[in-house]
């Protein structure tokens, strides 16, 4: 079967691979970010990125936790 290509398809298609493209891209980076293994596909620089975005968000979540202790005027520990 020849399909043949249209002027007017064009930007479908490349919106069709974009999205398939990132998709793919962000099961790649969950599954590096879930077994904390790096993909032989994946440069290091990426890794790395990929890393202190990872050691960033740990580092607000205990920031937002920590919050509330600080501002405590009760005293004492308000540990969760």
């Amino acid at each position: 079967m020849k399909v043949s290509w249209r002027p007017e398809h064009e930007q479908m298609i490349k919106k069709k691979i974009h999205s398939k493209a990132s998709h793919r891209l962000s099961e790649m980076f969950m599954q590096a970010w879930k077994t904390q293994k790096k993909s032989n596909s994946m440069f290091d620089d990426v890794w790395n990125s990929l890393l202190s975005i990872q050691n960033f968000a740990t580092d607000r979540a205990k920031c937002s936790q920590a919050q509330p202790n600080r501002a405590s005027e009760i005293g004492g520990n308000l540990q969760r």
